[in-house]
This record gives C-alpha cells, structure tokens and sequence, in this order.
C-alpha cells in the first residue's frame, strides 16, 4: 500500500494490482459466501460483469 502512495505522491506510474484485481477479489469472495451458506458449488464469471474483458 505504501509504493502506491508513494507512487501517487510522486505522480508516477502506479504499478502492482489495478481496479480489475479488486473486482476478481470481490467476485471470487462473494462467490464464497454463497458457497458457504449454500453448500454449492459457485462458478465465478469474471467476464460477464465487466463488458469487454479487454485488459
């Protein structure tokens, strides 16, 4: 956390996870919540909730 500020603060490239990390974070946690209470299986779709997939 702290290169980033860093990074931020000097108005330099801002390198190491990006916004499409968090969000297959967030995905890959929600999906295991379900899983946890349905005692399912949960496919994570990383693609259909971002549009293009284009990195």
């Amino acid at each position: 956390m702290q290169r980033w500020v860093d990074a931020v603060r000097a108005g330099t490239n801002v390198d190491g996870p990006d916004v499409r990390d968090g969000y297959a974070a967030t995905a890959v946690c929600a999906a295991a919540i379900e899983s946890l209470c349905t005692g399912e299986r949960v496919v994570v779709d990383l693609e259909g909730g971002w549009g293009s997939g284009e990195r």
